[in-house]
């Protein structure tokens, strides 16, 4: 990554905005180093992995192949501008409460890490052991059925 990336919730990654096309990412960030498909109850999504980066991008077949979950690990991109991996949890809470995100739905996974969902926003807050770890951002919604493409 030659530059620090800004992700900005609903919206996208630099200049990778949530809806554009596979064949747009490549353009832009070329071939990725690994790329797998899941299928979870008939959505197939395919997850495109640059590993230099340390950033996922995925597409879902219900939404017409469009981006959309961006997974983020890497420390040189910050969301929302002030958060990053690498912060102590307290830090980053303090910084989301200065955002004024919704309290967030908060899921305890194995061996005490957790995960903070701001579902409005639409990003998810990876803790392990106190230390901000990844996100996981995706658009956010108009209604119960309709995304709210960026572009």
């Amino acid at each position: 990554m030659q530059d620090t990336w800004n992700a900005i919730p609903g919206k996208g990654i630099g200049s990778i905005f949530f809806g554009i096309s596979k064949k747009r990412l490549v353009e832009l960030l070329d071939e990725p180093d690994a790329l797998d498909t899941t299928n979870e109850e008939g959505d197939i999504c395919e997850h495109y992995y640059y590993d230099d980066l340390d950033v996922a991008f995925t597409f879902s077949s219900t939404e017409d192949d469009r981006l959309l979950v961006i997974t983020i690990g890497n420390p040189e991109c910050f969301v929302a501008k002030v958060l990053q991996t690498g912060m102590e949890m307290e830090d980053a809470l303090a910084e989301i409460e200065k955002l004024k995100w919704e309290t967030p739905d908060i899921e305890e996974i194995e061996n005490d890490d957790l995960i903070f969902s701001y579902g409005d926003i639409g990003v998810d807050v990876w803790f392990e052991d106190g230390v901000l770890t990844g996100f996981q951002l995706s658009p956010q919604w108009k209604d119960d059925d309709t995304i709210a493409w960026p572009i």
